[in-house]
């Protein structure tokens, strides 16, 4: 099915080729995020193949150019968004973009989140984004993580395990708080997979205030990805935390030829609130400036406005978060 002509929208059929393209850009493939987002009816993915371009070629189906997005009621994510480099200066970035805009304007969106680099930066700008805050990325031992400051912070008060996947409607509330918008659907086709988890931090009343979701990297990165973590404070996010340390932590039995001391903790974070930063800093982590996270608002009838919506992410703060370039 077409989108604008020459963009299609991907299915599991194009999964792997997605992966290589990722790969190729020094990424990892994410086959199950990909998956995930071809599975939910509000994610999507939409690709230009290289037909598209030369009638004539030998490698037709090639992809050359895709992106990512999702549509979570108002709120809509767009990434992972790459260009062969054969191919690049065509125009073809604006092409996969303004198909991921006009996908996300017929469901109702009306902020659109991105992760922009600097090499991207440029196009974004002349669609109408414009810079909101630093995105940050941590890439760091899991040894490095200060396990007696972490249990300090963590308290007593609030109390963390790992459910079953089943248990996800319990956050359905509170992530649409933290995010914006309804999401579920994406998230419970990434806990579909194997080697994905869920921890839920109840308070004293036992109400949901905080969750996690994490999942571990495979061959050739030995890494937990955290993503997304929300929590209504830092002694929250620090008790879900406290389930990766643990001796019955999920990972552990998915190690393969893998050495504990190998693991790394991975997760992006947006630079909204600096509380966040702050509270990976305290536990003896080094959030890195990477991205600048950008925001595009549409009025009802598609065109940009220019009083800012609010970002979404309060009263809850968002540890780290889950888009489409992201796991």
């Amino acid at each position: 099915m077409s989108v604008t002509p020459g963009v299609e929208i991907a299915t599991m059929a194009d999964i792997a080729a997605l992966g290589e393209l990722r790969v190729a850009e020094g990424w990892h493939a994410s086959q199950d995020l990909l998956g995930a987002l071809v599975a939910w009816e509000n994610g999507y993915i939409g690709l230009i193949r290289e037909a598209a371009l030369d009638p004539h070629s030998t490698t037709p189906d090639r992809i050359i150019a895709t992106t990512s997005a999702i549509a979570a009621d108002m709120v809509g994510v767009i990434g992972n968004v790459v260009v062969h480099p054969e191919f690049r200066r065509k125009g073809l970035g604006r092409v996969i973009m303004n198909a991921a805009l006009g996908w996300l304007r017929a469901r109702g969106v009306r902020t659109v989140l991105l992760d922009a680099t600097k090499e991207g930066r440029p196009l974004y700008t002349q669609l109408g984004f414009s810079p909101l805050a630093s995105s940050w990325w941590i890439n760091e031992p899991l040894a490095r993580l200060d396990q007696a400051r972490l249990q300090q912070i963590a308290g007593t008060a609030i109390q963390a395990q790992v459910y079953d996947a089943s248990a996800l409607s319990h956050v359905a509330a509170l992530d649409a708080v933290a995010f914006g918008g309804d999401r579920m659907g994406l998230l419970a086709a990434t806990l579909h997979h194997p080697h994905n988890w869920l921890a839920i931090a109840t308070d004293a009343q036992n109400a949901v205030v905080g969750y996690l979701i994490c999942g571990r990297l495979r061959k050739p990165t030995h890494s937990i990805h955290l993503g997304p973590l929300v929590a209504r404070d830092q002694a929250t996010a620090a008790a879900l935390l406290t389930t990766l340390a643990r001796e019955d932590a999920p990972w552990r039995a998915a190690l393969d030829d893998a050495d504990v001391a190998d693991i790394s903790i991975r997760c992006s974070v947006p630079g909204i609130v600096p509380d966040v930063l702050s509270f990976y800093r305290t536990l003896g982590l080094t959030p890195i400036e990477d991205d600048t996270l950008m925001q595009l608002d549409f009025t009802n009838d598609g065109d940009s406005q220019k009083e800012r919506l609010p970002y979404p992410g309060n009263p809850s703060q968002v540890y780290a978060w889950l888009a489409p370039m992201v796991f």
